[in-house]
């Protein structure tokens, strides 16, 4: 899962992650409220993400038994469509406007987003890589072994009301 958090371990299935936020400069700009409305949305839109994954997977695991590399292209699949919401997400944050009081956390999620994409399409070229069943475990462990250690650290007032980013974002203290 593509994770944000503290330095984005990118997997249990990988991000889903999780892994987003960037956008705007500062201005009047939108309220305290909206802008963490707007978190709040896409982090638990990442989060879902995550759990299908998991769902899907698990209702794959009695065809898996039988012929594991007939679910493989299933299994890509569902990775695919993970990594496409992380990377939505990551664009719908990326537009959203900060209020002055968050601008620059806004601003270094905006620079974060170059590290996060190239996780993502890290993940997505290992998971592309996969041929057989038995390439999965070594590309869950590259996809693990991805590091973004991101420059923003979500402000704690902002993460109290963006719960779901807590799970996918690091906090700052």
């Amino acid at each position: 899962m593509l994770t944000l958090h503290r330095s984005v371990a990118l997997p249990a299935v990988l991000a889903s992650t999780a892994a987003l936020a960037f956008a705007g400069c500062g201005g009047s700009g939108p309220s305290k409220e909206d802008y963490a409305k707007s978190y709040e949305s896409a982090c638990k839109k990442a989060l879902d993400g995550g759990q299908a994954l998991q769902s899907e997977l698990t209702k794959l695991a009695p065809q898996a038994q039988k012929d594991q590399n007939a679910v493989l292209p299933k299994i890509k699949e569902i990775y695919t469509k993970v990594f496409n919401v992380t990377r939505d997400e990551i664009s719908t944050l990326s537009k959203i406007e900060a209020p002055d009081d968050y601008s620059d956390f806004q601003s270094a999620m905006k620079r974060d987003q170059k590290k996060i994409d190239g996780a993502v399409e890290q993940a997505a070229a290992a998971i592309d890589g996969v041929k057989k069943i038995a390439d999965f475990q070594g590309a869950l462990t590259k996809i693990q072994a991805i590091d973004v250690k991101p420059e923003a650290k979500m402000p704690k007032a902002l993460a109290d009301k963006a719960p779901s980013c807590k799970t996918t974002l690091s906090v700052a203290s």
